[in-house]
């Protein structure tokens, strides 16, 4: 049950179903819309508008040019939460194409994971302009480290999305648990606040199950390359990379040990 390279060699072979299905996602989704996937905008820019007005007015937090403080946070766990939104039911809706013919079964998950990151991307064209609007310095040595922190994010994500896509083959009250989970996972990952408040206001195991959060490095990483203009420090990088790769194999053993079993729940 190991990932070796002939498990990435077998999921390369069948790249053109990958793509088919990324792009099936596409067509779906966006069906009969007028702006197309450009609702991938709007709806962070509403939810930017929404928390900047509840936090940013009202509640007059101190962190400096919050916009895009909350942008470089939230963009990236709209790609987190939606991977697993779309990701938590892509067996149990492919039921037929399982039972029809032979393919890497992860392929579904992954593909619905891969069509959030093309989302996220597109998404940067709110966040350029953002960051120069408000006068954020840029750094492009910095950003040479995003492709870097986007495959850690991305190998983060694929792991949780096989966790939550196997288990809810045999216990559909996942997808309808993980919505409540996801809400309380977002105000656990430091997005509409800083982790300096956390860590200066929880400690001991308080703080330990903070940290255990797998989102709360990968934001981290995102606020100190694309707001805090800072190197985000080796160790962070280091840490969250590891976790991720631990969710990763976590989320992979869970996923081909259940396998067997699909078709027939299915």
């Amino acid at each position: 049950m190991e990932f070796t390279t002939d498990t990435f060699q077998e999921i390369i072979r069948y790249r053109e179903l990958l793509i088919n299905l990324v792009g099936k996602e596409f067509k779906a989704k966006y069906k009969g819309t007028v702006f197309g996937f450009l609702w991938s905008l709007f709806v962070p820019i509403i939810m930017v508008l929404v928390y900047w007005f509840a936090f940013g007015y009202l509640m007059q937090t101190a962190i400096d040019d919050f916009p895009v403080y909350l942008l470089s946070g939230l963009l990236p766990w709209v790609f987190f939460s939606g991977s697993l939104m779309g990701g938590v039911s892509s067996i149990t809706t492919n039921g037929s194409l399982i039972n029809k013919i032979y393919f890497p079964r992860e392929i579904l998950p992954v593909s619905t994971v891969l069509f959030n990151m093309v989302h996220f991307l597109l998404s940067f064209a709110i966040l350029i302009p953002a960051l120069i609007i408000f006068g954020r310095p840029v750094h492009i040595e910095l950003y040479l480290l995003l492709p870097v922190v986007l495959i850690i994010h991305l190998i983060l994500s694929i792991g949780v999305v096989l966790i939550v896509s196997a288990w809810n083959v045999f216990f559909r009250d996942v997808q309808h648990l993980l919505e409540v989970l996801l809400l309380a996972w977002f105000f656990m990952t430091p997005i509409i606040y800083s982790y300096d408040l956390v860590n200066g206001t929880l400690t001991g195991p308080l703080l330990f199950l903070y940290n255990i959060n797998p989102m709360v490095g990968v934001t981290e990483l995102y606020h100190s390359i694309l707001y805090g203009s800072a190197f985000p420090g080796l160790i962070v990088l280091l840490r969250t990379m590891a976790v991720a790769f631990l969710w990763f194999g976590i989320g992979y053993l869970i996923f081909k040990r259940l396998e067997p079993r699909f078709a027939e729940e299915v």
